[in-house]
């Protein structure tokens, strides 16, 4: 009887041990499970921001003739000889209306120039149309080609400047 008990013993451990390995195994691929949807969830859903990011403002100047080409605003840089379609960050409201470009920012700034007159205009040179804003493209007319001049904060007529010093 020794033996038979013996085995029904090794029997009995045999199938504890089975049953412990079975439920810590399940419990390891319902870890991974959860652990992985959990992941693809947090991976696969879009971020979206509460703040808006507010176009860079570039700190260059450039010189020249303010012009209008195919109803284009543009600025012929005097020392390049280079021709900028003019882009507005969304904080600026510009209007031309003849020969006069009327231009209000946000914080109640207003500027007027005058087409064929020489301003002096703060901001940064764009090659590529890839490389501006999305909000900035967005205000661009599809018929003005670059490069583009993403336009500062300082924007004046060159003879302003000159009486100011």
């Amino acid at each position: 009887m020794f033996p038979t008990h013996n085995h029904l013993v090794t029997v009995q451990v045999l199938f504890r041990q089975l049953g412990v390995r079975q439920i810590a195994r399940s419990t390891i691929i319902w870890l991974v499970l959860v652990a992985m949807s959990l992941t693809m969830t947090a991976c696969g859903g879009k971020f979206t921001s509460t703040l808006t990011p507010e176009p860079t403002r570039l700190t260059s100047f450039v010189i020249g003739e303010l012009v209008t080409i195919d109803s284009c605003l543009r600025l012929n840089d005097s020392g390049s000889g280079v021709s900028y379609l003019l882009a507005w960050p969304p904080d600026f409201d510009v209007s031309v209306e003849r020969d006069t470009v009327q231009i209000a920012t946000e914080n109640d700034k207003k500027v007027v120039l005058h087409i064929g007159e020489m301003v002096r205009i703060s901001g940064g040179e764009v090659k590529s149309i890839g490389y501006l804003d999305e909000r900035v493209q967005q205000r661009l007319r599809a018929n003005c080609p670059g490069p583009y001049w993403v336009v500062g904060d300082e924007i004046s007529s060159v003879e302003a400047t000159e009486e100011s010093k």
